[in-house]
């Protein structure tokens, strides 16, 4: 026989709900499932919002701020700032750029008013010879508590780069220069 004469020759469906009221211990087994699961959310909810409040914490503890400073040259010509890309790998302890309050890890973002985004730090300056000063925005982001830790790495990084320079063995690229193929020098 075809499935179609199979199908015709059945029965009508017919649906019918009972209700049937649940013996004392099917309540007490039910109550405590629905209990378990309430609390299992709860727990949940809780561990997801205490997640939440850590990450608020963290954005918290973090600050960035914007300062503008104006540098002079020293007497060679350099500003006294070993830079990566746009960022302060390290600061000569006795140069003008110490003494204005850059610090490792600041971000230079503006070079007499032009953004350095497309554009590297060394390429904005004026000549070596030049003594206008210059008007850096800098951006500081600090993390509350591990700062040192942050700080601690990029000296770390600048302090070999240093060695590996005075040594007269920089690398064409030591991972602290500023990508024009010296090596790094001070700016």
């Amino acid at each position: 026989r075809l499935k179609s004469q199979v199908m015709a020759s059945l029965p009508k469906k017919t649906e019918e709900v009972l209700t049937v009221p649940m013996q004392e211990e099917q309540k007490r087994l039910y109550m405590r499932i629905l209990t378990d699961l309430r609390q299992q959310q709860e727990r949940r909810e809780a561990a997801y919002a205490e997640q939440e409040k850590a990450k608020n914490r963290a954005l918290q503890s973090e600050t960035t701020i914007e300062l503008t400073v104006t540098v002079r040259r020293g007497g060679n010509g350099a500003l006294g700032l070993r830079m990566d890309d746009n960022r302060v790998v390290s600061v000569s302890p006795e140069s003008n750029a110490a003494e204005v309050g850059i610090l490792a890890g600041d971000l230079v973002w503006e070079v007499n008013g032009k953004s350095t985004q497309g554009s590297s730090f060394s390429s904005l300056l004026p000549g070596p010879d030049s003594p206008a000063p210059i008007k850096l925005k800098l951006r500081r982001t600090r993390v509350e508590g591990g700062a040192e830790a942050v700080e601690g790495s990029v000296m770390a990084v600048a302090a070999v780069a240093a060695l590996a320079w005075v040594a007269g063995r920089a690398p064409a690229h030591s991972g602290c220069g500023d990508g024009d193929g010296d090596g790094g020098r001070w700016r």
